[in-house]
């Protein structure tokens, strides 16, 4: 067997076992919320969004070794050159994957080990950027102090095209999955069209002067990605946030530019590779330009609240709450109170829960709408289920509700799967009376749309009423 090949075997047995040590882990932990008081290297360490570090870029410093000097030294300033090089376009690349797939789903998505919703598409995008930011940091220190390896012969095209063509698109494939239409959501498709032209007039220009090719695809790289994120932003600017459709397309707009920004930059610097004299393409300028891009279109959109916005908002949202009650109370309006509330469960995974309410005010309240939120209980083993499993909202509702009458409120809940919302048959893990563990409520009628945190609350696993499984 060549030695390339042997090379390759060891990197893929080696990756065998951090599949399998990945997959054995996962099965004891559960992925929740993260938080700074619980350190979970989950949030920020996870096998497919870690493959081009685990896998790919070791197998493509194998491959462009052969053509470098033996020696060791030289063997570390290239492993650091591919580090440096390449580290960005696979982080740049997996964070715009994500956040495509995240928001374009609109709840919840289980993706790449990540349960997560638009609202966390921010942590996300950093959590992310962690590893890779490692890997690029160790290659920019290891040329830094070692400098950079000049191969003793070019790299063979056909070994380019296959870490180009095969590598890189096996990966994004990966990453993508099934999700391929979300890709096209909430923009013009005409938009892409810029990409062919882009290369047209370029290497138009190229044959009046020449050049390398690798400068002229990383000048193009760089291009492509301005030109979309900045199309992106002068939508969100022009008011994309009042639809989710045009929410979802400034995201998909800008990070599909960024995709392929990160593509032609990829291949530009592989295919300097194989060009004789040896090509520089200037990997840090790039590198630079590509991180400014990538941070002013990924901060711009999902930059978090700052801490005092944040406490001038809770205290805003407080005092109108306040003053709310008491206009309510000096006009003598409806006031709605919840009382006992129980579960008649169905099966292991269904069941009706009720509620009564009372209207304590001075005037009839109509169309009165009780929403419940579910949460299972502490001691319900679930395990890895509970990332793949969930109980989703549901309402129950009164026409009309009299000055000092009680009636019952029911509605009907069950357990349903995250990929393809189908009611869950399989056995319950625990006891079916016990499943839920707390139960958000949220009452509102016709005489009072606005939401009221004095109608809000929730009831906890001890405090429901469960009568006998029927």
């Amino acid at each position: 067997m060549k030695p390339v090949l042997k090379q390759c075997a060891v990197v893929l047995m080696l990756t065998a076992l951090i599949v399998v040590a990945n997959f054995l882990w996962s099965q004891e932990n559960t992925r929740t919320r993260p938080s700074p008081s619980n350190l979970d290297l989950s949030t920020f360490v996870e096998f497919v969004s870690n493959m081009p570090w685990i896998l790919f870029l070791p197998i493509t410093f194998i491959i462009v070794a052969r053509h470098c000097e033996p020696d060791l030294k030289a063997r570390v300033a290239l492993y650091g050159q591919i580090l440096e090089a390449l580290s960005l376009p696979y982080m740049v690349t997996g964070i715009a994957v994500s956040c495509i797939i995240i928001n374009s789903a609109g709840a919840d998505v289980y993706w790449m080990g990540i349960t997560a919703s638009q609202s966390q598409t921010g942590g996300v995008i950093v959590g992310l950027a962690i590893p890779g930011g490692l890997a690029l940091a160790l290659g920019y220190l290891i040329t830094r102090h070692i400098g950079y390896c000049r191969l003793s012969k070019p790299l063979g095209r056909r070994a380019a095209y296959f870490i180009i063509f095969g590598i890189w698109s096996f990966q994004i494939t990966i990453w993508i999955g099934s999700n391929l239409s979300a890709f096209f959501v909430g923009y013009d498709a005409w938009f892409l069209v810029f990409v062919p032209i882009s290369f047209i007039t370029a290497f138009a220009i190229h044959r009046l002067s020449p050049r390398p090719v690798s400068l002229t695809l990383a000048d193009l790289s760089i291009l492509n990605a301005i030109v979309f994120v900045a199309v992106a932003l002068t939508y969100w600017l022009w008011g994309a946030t009042v639809d989710r459709l045009d929410f979802s397309g400034v995201v998909n707009l800008g990070s599909v530019g960024l995709i392929i920004g990160c593509s032609i930059y990829h291949a530009a610097y592989l295919w300097s590779l194989t060009e004789t004299p040896a090509v520089t393409i200037e990997v840090r300028t790039k590198n630079w330009h590509f991180l400014e891009i990538f941070s002013f279109f990924f901060f711009f959109l999902f930059a978090p609240e700052s801490i005092s916005g944040m406490v001038n908002r809770v205290q805003k949202d407080e005092t109108i709450s306040r003053l709310l009650i008491e206009l309510r109370a000096q006009s003598n309006k409806t006031v709605i109170a919840v009382g006992n509330m129980s579960v008649r469960q169905t099966n292991n995974y269904s069941g009706i829960i009720c509620s009564d309410v009372t209207n304590k005010g001075l005037h009839v309240a109509t169309d009165v709408t009780v929403e419940f939120n579910y949460d299972f209980a502490s001691n319900c083993d679930i395990q890895e289920d509970s990332a793949q499993i969930y109980i989703p909202m549901s309402t129950g509702s009164l026409e009309r509700l009299e000055v000092g009458e009680t009636q019952t409120v029911c509605s009907k809940y069950t357990t349903l799967y995250r990929d393809n919302n189908a009611p869950v048959k399989s056995p319950a893990p625990c006891d079916p009376l016990n499943l839920l563990g707390n139960v958000k409520y949220v009452v509102s009628y016709s005489q009072d749309p606005i939401p009221r945190y004095d109608y809000q609350g929730s009831v906890y696993e001890r405090d429901i009423k469960k009568p006998d499984i029927e």
